[in-house]
């Protein structure tokens, strides 16, 4: 029979075995490293360009909502709390904040980003 502390130990390397898996499994969007960003509420800028949830449509198995503008970046996309269109298709710094996921019945709870200024970066 195997003893009580031999039992322990294989189910704690089962666990890291799993975790391990799924961390990196996880999309690029929901890395750790982004998640201790966005709940720590910092001031962030971030460059890239707008695009509606439509033209991303599915990306890192995720259905985005159709509607919001998003911020496309080397970090997967972020929602914006922006209206608008003069911002879709143009490359863009963004000073925001993360804030809490907004979650809607048929999208995922998404990362979102309050604006504070919005800029069109002109191309050289």
């Amino acid at each position: 029979m195997i003893s009580m502390k031999r039992k322990y130990w294989i189910i704690l390397v089962i666990l890291i075995v799993i975790s391990i898996v799924v961390i990196t499994l996880l999309p690029k969007s929901l890395s750790v490293d982004n998640l201790r960003k966005e709940e720590s509420g910092q001031l962030v800028i971030l460059k890239g360009i707008v695009k509606t949830g439509a033209q991303i449509g599915t990306d890192y198995h995720i259905n985005y909502c159709s509607e919001p503008f998003y911020l496309e970046d080397d970090t997967g996309y972020i929602q914006l709390n922006i209206k608008d269109e003069k911002y879709l298709g143009k490359e863009v710094e963004v000073i925001g904040r993360y804030v809490v996921p907004v979650c809607e019945a048929l999208c995922i709870c998404e990362r979102n980003i309050m604006v504070y200024s919005i800029r069109i970066l002109e191309k050289n």
